[in-house]
């Protein structure tokens, strides 16, 4: 039977528990109050819907089939991303070619972007961490912004046994309706073992949250972008009727110290926002292979010795160009990836922190002899004749 014949058997019960919630901004599941943020008990909210639907201007509209609508939407709006009614064409939707992107942004430091998180894709992604590695790469940036549906968390798991050592409790599955807890523990040694930069933002899927979430919560990786949308659940997809769906969470995942993401997202350790155009233009330069474009900003050429040599005045050309009103070739800017960018940029700086190897000495503790500090002596003028 589908599920929505279910539901509209008993519809008298389902308005009055459930749509009261959906219209006065209610808390489900509050057999108490249930009602507005003031704590409207349940029966004045059963007084507040015979009121509506007796003396209402426009009470024929109430039917039961408008309430129990109304009833879904706001229970579905409650819910927050636990669950939703799709189209069954969009349950079909064929995945894209797995692919896993791969470069080298600059010395010592390599970049890889899934762009499916499907099974197919582990071997890809490691294949790429054991090339960056063999380049010469000492850190990877974790590009795992791709806006993918719902994936498996297999999958999550198998992407974090490449960078976390073995026998590291990775997360914990909740399924509902049950007591027990699924426990994902990782089983092999890491294919890569330096430091982790991973990049995320708020279409980023719920595999790619957990593996940045796990990463972040073990101090293995600095996360880099914009707030995640707090999807660490598994999804179930049932039918409805001919046409929709429901996809609903089914489990949820738990940190090792059982800390949730749910609704509630992962917070990034440097925060670096980008506009939908500026995604999208940097997304087309990846396609292209030019990502390292998207990192390195080309300097404007200027009037300097190198013209000279090459009798040349870009300056002068631009300037010609623009008063003949055609376009110079630095008037519009390259697309840049600014939270790459920040990524790089912190990246280059602690290794160059680590380079100067700063001692810093604690100052002298009382009683403690301190260092003496040799002072070259005081010139003395000489007087006198010759």
């Amino acid at each position: 039977m589908p599920i929505m014949n279910a539901l509209s058997l008993q519809p008298i019960r389902l308005v009055w528990l459930v749509c009261a919630g959906a219209w006065c901004g209610g808390v489900f599941g509050n057999e108490e109050k249930v009602g507005s943020e003031e704590g409207l008990t349940q029966a004045g909210v059963q007084a507040a819907f015979q009121i509506l639907r007796k003396d209402y201007i426009r009470g024929e509209e109430l039917n039961f089939e408008q309430l129990n609508r109304a009833a879904l939407d706001g229970l579905i709006e409650h819910l927050g991303g636990g669950a939703k009614v799709v189209p069954v064409a969009e349950t079909q939707v064929v995945v894209g070619e797995p692919e896993v992107r791969q470069a080298v942004l600059a010395e010592g430091i390599g970049w890889v972007r899934p762009l499916t998180f499907a099974a197919e894709e582990v071997a890809k992604w490691t294949g790429a961490l054991q090339k960056l590695k063999g380049q010469g790469c000492r850190t990877v940036v974790l590009d795992l912004r791709e806006a993918v549906g719902a994936g498996s968390f297999e999958v999550a798991a198998a992407l974090l046994e490449t960078v976390v050592p073995s026998g590291q409790v990775l997360f914990t599955l909740k399924q509902s309706g049950s007591e027990e807890m699924e426990v994902r523990v990782s089983s092999r040694e890491p294919v890569w073992e330096g430091d982790v930069v991973v990049l995320v933002d708020g279409e980023t899927g719920n595999v790619g949250e957990t593996v940045a979430a796990v990463l972040q919560h073990e101090q293995r990786a600095l996360v880099v972008g914009e707030k995640t949308r707090g999807a660490t659940v598994r999804y179930q997809t049932l039918p409805l009727d001919a046409q929709f769906a429901l996809q609903y969470a089914s489990a949820e995942l738990l940190l090792e110290d059982g800390t949730s993401l749910f609704q509630k997202g992962l917070e990034p350790d440097l925060v670096v926002g980008m506009e939908a155009v500026e995604k999208e233009a940097a997304l087309e330069r990846m396609a292209q292979g030019r990502v390292r474009e998207l990192v390195h900003e080309v300097a404007r050429e200027r009037f300097n010795e190198a013209a000279l040599v090459a009798r040349r005045n870009p300056e002068l050309e631009d300037y010609l160009k623009r008063s003949a009103g055609e376009e110079t070739e630095d008037e519009t800017l390259p697309p840049m990836d600014a939270v790459l960018q920040r990524a790089v940029d912190a990246v280059q700086a602690k290794d160059t922190l680590a380079r100067a190897k700063l001692s810093w000495k604690a100052p002298a503790e009382e009683g403690e002899k301190k260092e003496e500090i040799l002072k070259a002596p005081k010139a003395v003028p000489v007087t006198g004749s010759r």
